[in-house]
């Protein structure tokens, strides 16, 4: 069985349980939404611990290499063979920058044609379909929440709806 251990922070403890506890029992299925496919289950069946840095070599691990990384990032040298492990560590991780700025350079690089270019007549009206289309199944879905309290990620139809 895999086990995720998170540093103990009693401000989010609760919610960070909340969300193994969704993600890892989330239905195997892929869901389709907003023209991309995401899968929700993380780690099925896996353990989630919260401990004390000081008994968790790997938090331990994670606390360096995110001092190295801020250092690198506020523009600081680095101390000697910290390039390398940064280097391993960026080379082997997502990296997200949820700040305002983070997620503005993010979402103009993936979107910033569709923000800003020019649209055919052919594509805004395949756009518009498709938004009427969600729009429905949107309007669906809050109806079948009403009903059965079950989120629709939670729902088979969530699944075979595109």
């Amino acid at each position: 069985m895999a086990r995720i251990t998170h540093d103990q922070q009693c401000e989010f403890e609760k919610a960070l349980k909340l969300h193994h506890e969704i993600y890892s029992n989330a239905p195997a299925e892929q869901l389709k939404w907003a023209g991309e496919t995401y899968a929700l289950q993380v780690v099925p069946g896996s353990e989630f611990v919260v401990s004390e840095d000081s008994l968790s070599p790997g938090i331990q691990i994670i606390d360096v290499v995110l001092w190295i990384y801020s250092q690198y990032a506020k523009g600081k040298s680095l101390p000697q063979g910290c390039e390398c492990l940064l280097g391993y560590a960026t080379g082997n991780a997502w990296i997200s920058d949820f700040s305002f700025k983070g997620v503005q350079e993010a979402l103009l690089g993936k979107y910033g044609e569709v923000f800003y270019g020019k649209i055919s007549a052919e594509e805004e009206a395949r756009a518009r379909a498709y938004l009427a289309e969600s729009e429905k199944r949107r309007i669906a879905s809050m109806k079948q929440y009403e009903k059965d309290q079950v989120p629709p990620f939670m729902r088979q139809e969530a699944h075979s709806a595109d």
